[in-house]
Order: structure tokens, then C-alpha cells, then sequence
């Protein structure tokens, strides 16, 4: 009987046109999505493939030069992308692609593609992972909503009772039969886009089971509306009736919630502008030495030369020049790292907040599992922050030490094309899927919350019925 209501729940769906249409609409949709994004990181692959050979061609053939005003000179370290990029394009576009590595100053990401777009773009990019996060729900409504208003307004519903149809088999019938549509529809496009990822060229290796894992988030996520379907389609006493509920539910869950608790966040705990920023710098790096102000240093100039025992500069066993300016450095970096770490911590805070959100739409879940996996989060923006500043240290630390252990205090040294050769290489990979789901380990609490709720959910239309 099970087999036999879903057989009809799916024949009927496909002799309407709006499945058809709807159907279609999808496929068109996800293709362009797919497509368009295909080209896009294809482009942006090229480019940075191009920047990368031209900056380190610009270092290398750079002119004979002190070596500290080599590390002014600096370099651009690229952010590497996941093939899962491809999906999610999460908060690359606003957050910045490349860091500029130079001394005394730690600099944010620049290189943002927001920066280029037309206001278009607030109500969202057409990505794969839009059509997947944001329409395939409003497709399962569309296909479900009337599951059970169309058997009492035709009158079946009646008929089923009478041949003492039990009402178990008739809801796994009826959730068989949506949930066979819209995995009809999912299942087919996620392994086209699967090849496609996989075939292109460029990126990291292409894990299956991270590939997996990030479908069987979104196949969950489907799961959950489609009980939600069901159990306002029994619940409501029209069809036009279930519909308009389940269209504001979708609207609340897709775009007010996360606007609203979002815009919360950003209330509450607000980001400091560029000048709070600016002032925070000044007041950590206060009564620090300036590495390049000799006036800063006469008492660390008296106890270095105490330590070797010389009177005088021109005494010492290295350049004091290269070590004031490393010990300049070193507070310029606490400084910074006493800055990013208040902003880092405000980020926690507006994320915290915005977590509490996922309480009342399972939608924010799924975005954040979505960008994590993909690697375009916010937590992996910062850790590749985080490592291009190490790197940034361990940069400018070997070229003042180049300088201090060249020369002599007072002599004129200028580093050549060897030095440039023997700098520090950058190396970052991305974080394994172990660290990934660790992470991410609060928002798959939430999501396999809401599925445990939208089943029982279920559970409460059977205990109507025996009530009744």
C-alpha cells in the first residue's frame, strides 16, 4: 500500500505542469549557476596563477638593495582555493583573495571582487549552492504542498477511510512520493556536478568523500522541509492555505532570520571602524622601539653593547641597524596580534550570536556547513590570515637578519639576487575534513536537531489521527 500511494503521489506530480515547470526552471538554473561558476574560477585560477609568476619574477630580478628595503618592497601570497569553491563561494568575494606581506605592517586581505560588483549582487549570486540552499526548498513546497489538502478537496480522502487505509501508510506513502521527486532532481545534478568539478583543472585533488559529505548535508536539509511540507499540508484545511504558510516559512527561514539575527550582530557587537582600529594600533605599539628611529633604542643600544662587552657600535659582532630594526619589528607584530585578536574576538561574538539563529531556521546550519566544507567560511579566511602573518614574521625577520649578520654597524651593504633566492617559502595547506567537521561540529548538532524535530513532527499527525 506504501508503494502504491507513492507511485500515484509521483505520477501525479508529474502529469501537473508545475512540477514540469518547476522541474525545468531548476535544471536551467542550477545549469547556468554551474556553469558560470566553472568559468569564473577557471579565470580567477589563471590570474592568479599569472600575479603569482609576476610577483615572484618582480622579487627575484629586483635591483641590489639594503635587505630591509627589501621587505618593504614585499610580496603577495594568494589564498588557495578548494575545488568545493566551485559550489560555495561563501565570504571570498568580501573578504579578499590576496595579503600584501611587507614589514612593520600586518595587512587585511585586499582584492575584493564585492568591490567590483553593482548593488545586484545583495540579493544574491547565482551559485550552485544558491539553487541548492535557497530554491531546491522552495521546489520540494511547491510539489508537496497540497499533499493532503488535494485528497479532502477531491474527495479521495474520504474514500481512503472508508477502505480503512491506515493513516501510517498513507503519510510513508506521501513522503516516499515527495522525497523520490526531489531526490529525482537532486541525485542527477549533484553527480554532473561532481564530473564537472572533478574534471577541472587547476585546483587541489578532489576528495569523493568530502564530496559526500557535503551532499548528504544538503540531503538532510531537504529532509527537514520536506516533513515540514507534509505536516502543514495536513494541518491546513485548503491548499492555497498550505501554500501561503509554507512560502512564509520559507521566507522566514531563508531570509529573514539570518538578515535579522545577522543585522543583530552587527548591533551589538560591531566591528571597529578603520580610524578604532588605527587607534588601537597606536596605543599597543606606545613607548615600543621604532626600528627605524635611532632616538627610540639609545637603552637597548646600551645594553647590547654591555652584553659584548664593546664600546661602541662599530665594535659589535653584527649590524645594530638590522637588529633594531628586527626588535622594532617584534612590537610592531605584538601590537598587531593584540589588534586582530580583539577583532577576531568580536567575529566570535557576532558568530555566536548569529549560531543562536539556527534555533529557529535550519537554513543557517546548512550555509555555514555549506562554506565550511567548501573552505570559503570565515574560520578558514582567518587561519590562512593567520599563517600568511607567520610567514610575514618569518620573512622579515630573515632579511634583517641578512642585514645584521652581512654588515658591520655604519657600513653601506647591499643584498643581491642570492638572497632574494634563499627567502623563506610559503607553504599552507588546507585544513583535513577531520579539522573541518571538529569546526563545524556546533552546526551539525543544530542540523541533525532539526531533522530529529521535523520526524517527530511527523509523529504528532499519527497521534492526531488516533486521537480523532
Amino acid at each position: 500500500m506504501v508503494i502504491r500511494i507513492a507511485k500515484k503521489e509521483w505520477k501525479e506530480q508529474l502529469r501537473e505542469k508545475r512540477f514540469l515547470a518547476a522541474g525545468l526552471l531548476m535544471v536551467l538554473l542550477f545549469g547556468a549557476a554551474l556553469i558560470s561558476s566553472k568559468a569564473y574560477y577557471e579565470k580567477e585560477q589563471d590570474l592568479r596563477i599569472t600575479a603569482q609568476q609576476g610577483i615572484e619574477e618582480n622579487w627575484f630580478n629586483q635591483r641590489d638593495k639594503n635587505p630591509h628595503g627589501a621587505a618593504h618592497y614585499g610580496i603577495y601570497l594568494f589564498k588557495p582555493e578548494s575545488r568545493l569553491a566551485l559550489i560555495d563561494r561563501g565570504v571570498n568575494r568580501y573578504a579578499g583573495t590576496a595579503f600584501f606581506v611587507e614589514g612593520h605592517v600586518r595587512n587585511e586581505a585586499q582584492f575584493r571582487k564585492i568591490e567590483d560588483e553593482t548593488g545586484l549582487v545583495r540579493f544574491g549570486e547565482l551559485t550552485p549552492a544558491y539553487i541548492l540552499i535557497y530554491l531546491m526548498p522552495l521546489f520540494i513546497i511547491l510539489i508537496g504542498f497540497n499533499s493532503f489538502t488535494k485528497e479532502r478537496e477531491g474527495g479521495t480522502w474520504r474514500m481512503l477511510q472508508s477502505h480503512d487505509v491506515p493513516l501510517r501508510k498513507v503519510l510513508l506513502g506521501k513522503w516516499a512520493g515527495v522525497t523520490f521527486t526531489t531526490f529525482m532532481l537532486f541525485i542527477p545534478l549533484y553527480i554532473l556536478m561532481g564530473l564537472i568539478i572533478y574534471s577541472v583543472s587547476g585546483f587541489g585533488e578532489f576528495s569523493l568523500v568530502h564530496y559526500l559529505i557535503l551532499g548528504s548535508i544538503y540531503a538532510l536539509y531537504y529532509l527537514i522541509f520536506i516533513n515540514l511540507t507534509l505536516i502543514v499540508s495536513w494541518f491546513s484545511k485548503h491548499s492555497g492555505a498550505a501554500f501561503i504558510t509554507l512560502l512564509a516559512l520559507w521566507i522566514v527561514a531563508t531570509l529573514v532570520v539570518p538578515k535579522l539575527f545577522v543585522s543583530a550582530a552587527q548591533y551589538i557587537n560591531p566591528l571597529p571602524d578603520t580610524n578604532s582600529v588605527a587607534e588601537m594600533y597606536s596605543e599597543a605599539r606606545a613607548g615600543g622601539i621604532d626600528g627605524h628611529a635611532p632616538s627610540s633604542a639609545r637603552e637597548l643600544e646600551r645594553e647590547v653593547m654591555e652584553e659584548h662587552g664593546v664600546d661602541s657600535l662599530e665594535d659589535l659582532p653584527f649590524n645594530f641597524a638590522g637588529y633594531r630594526l628586527q626588535v622594532g619589528e617584534e612590537y610592531d607584530t605584538k601590537a598587531y596580534n593584540y589588534v586582530f585578536a580583539h577583532i577576531h574576538s568580536v567575529i566570535s561574538e557576532q558568530d555566536a550570536l548569529i549560531r543562536k539563529g539556527s534555533l529557529l531556521s535550519p537554513f543557517l546550519p546548512v550555509r555555514n556547513l555549506s562554506m565550511g566544507l567548501a573552505y570559503t567560511d570565515v574560520d578558514n579566511h582567518w587561519d590562512f590570515s593567520e599563517a600568511v602573518e607567520l610567514y610575514r614574521q618569518d620573512f622579515v625577520r630573515y632579511l634583517n637578519e641578512d642585514l645584521m649578520y652581512s654588515s658591520r654597524t655604519g657600513e653601506t651593504y647591499l643584498a643581491g639576487s642570492d638572497v632574494w633566492a634563499a627567502k623563506p617559502n610559503f607553504g599552507y595547506e588546507l585544513p583535513g575534513m577531520d579539522e573541518v567537521l571538529k569546526a563545524q561540529s556546533g552546526n551539525l548538532f543544530l542540523l541533525f536537531g532539526w531533522v530529529g524535530l521535523s520526524f517527530l513532527g511527523l509523529l504528532t499527525i499519527k497521534s492526531k489521527s488516533e486521537e480523532s
